[in-house]
């Protein structure tokens, strides 16, 4: 499981135009969420493991997955 990433190598204009309800805390090393790349399915997803309510959170094939753009590209997506 990966929680508290730094910000590495985002780019700029992925950071400018997400909104996101936590001010992108992940970034600063405080994981608000907490997700894993999920790879078992046809589409690789980033899966949501806690119960933290998030307007970028949705049921995915039976899952709760992230769709925010930051969390996909820490999670390589």
């Amino acid at each position: 499981m990966e929680t508290g990433f730094v910000q590495r190598d985002i780019d700029p204009r992925i950071l400018s135009t997400t909104r996101c309800e936590h001010d992108l805390a992940c970034l600063g090393g405080e994981a608000p969420c907490e997700t894993m790349l999920f790879t078992n399915r046809d589409v690789p997803v980033v899966k949501c493991l806690g119960k933290q309510p998030c307007n970028k959170r949705n049921s995915y094939d039976g899952m709760q997955i992230c769709t925010c753009p930051v969390q996909r590209k820490l999670h390589g997506l």
